[in-house]
């Protein structure tokens, strides 16, 4: 939104891994409902992702998924919808199938100076 950049190209490309993660050598408390965090975006895929698991659960919006992992691995929420990296980072493993998400992705950079010319 900024007057100093432009936008340059548009590319796609599929994401990491994405999955829902729990902190190792942790068993799920089944007995009641379970939190999960994900940033909005991915959230739509949960039933995907747990269509193996009989669970209840209710979400909670953070603002990336590397978020929901820091709060996974801190004990905040009992799973969290995340990439491979950050669940690499935030030592927690994944329990669902795992699977990319195919974005269009844009790239900005700054303004030139240099004035368009006619041809």
């Amino acid at each position: 939104m900024s007057k100093d950049i432009q936008f340059l190209f548009p590319f796609v490309f599929e994401t990491p891994l994405y999955g829902v993660a729990k902190r190792p050598c942790e068993e799920l408390n089944r007995n009641r409902s379970l939190v999960i965090a994900t940033h909005h975006a991915p959230s739509c895929l949960l039933p995907w992702f747990l269509a193996d698991f009989d669970m209840k659960y209710e979400v909670l919006f953070v603002n990336s998924t590397s978020e929901a992992a820091i709060k996974l691995q801190k004990g905040e929420v009992d799973l969290c919808l995340t990439t491979v990296n950050a669940a690499q980072k935030n030592n927690v493993e994944f329990i669902s199938p795992t699977r990319t998400i195919l974005m269009l992705w844009s790239v900005f950079g700054k303004k030139s100076t240099i004035v368009s010319f006619k041809l």
